[in-house]
């Protein structure tokens, strides 16, 4: 079936303070058996003149031995090259669990940084799972994207590992 949500919001409103945080969004929705699809564009505010307006669509597809994604991404900021975004990816069942495969790129303005991700989730009952993933982000242009909050020097690359369990209540 086909959903739509749409919304606006109000931010600071203050008088003495510049109209930020207010804006807009939508998100459109296509669900039919193994396809999904999805196209949406928000717009916020955030400071005297300054606007971030993004866009996006993403689909994916269930084969049965694996669940296919791909998105695409577009940020626009007032005084600020566009920043471009691609991600595809599977989710394959193996073993009991869920292998996670993942690989994305970024571009604004020449700085470039990819990321590759591979991980694994194992049920171990209906609400608890164990969770451990590897990732790596390779830049270029002199781009410094990282990992988790690091710091990375232009042109240099960041690695990173997570493990853990997720519980649900």
């Amino acid at each position: 079936g086909i959903a739509l949500w749409a919304q606006t919001w109000n931010g600071e409103n203050a008088s003495t303070a510049a109209k930020t945080g207010g804006g807009n969004g939508f998100r459109v929705t296509f669900d039919q058996g193994k396809f999904s699809a999805a196209v949406a564009d928000s717009s916020l505010t955030t400071g005297a003149g300054t606007t971030n307006k993004t866009s996006n669509m993403a689909a994916s597809y269930d084969l049965g031995v694996a669940k296919l994604m791909a998105q695409s991404n577009t940020t626009k900021i007032t005084a600020a090259a566009d920043i471009k975004s691609s991600l595809i990816g599977a989710l394959v069942p193996m073993a009991g669990g869920t292998f996670r495969i993942a690989s994305s790129q970024t571009d604004q303005a020449g700085k470039k940084s990819s990321l590759m991700a591979v991980g694994f989730v194992q049920p171990m009952s209906k609400r608890t799972d164990l969770y451990a993933t590897y990732g790596r982000v390779s830049n270029s242009g002199g781009a410094n994207a990282a990992l988790n909050g690091a710091v990375t020097a232009a042109n240099a690359s960041s690695t990173g590992y997570e493990f853990g369990v997720k519980h649900a209540f």
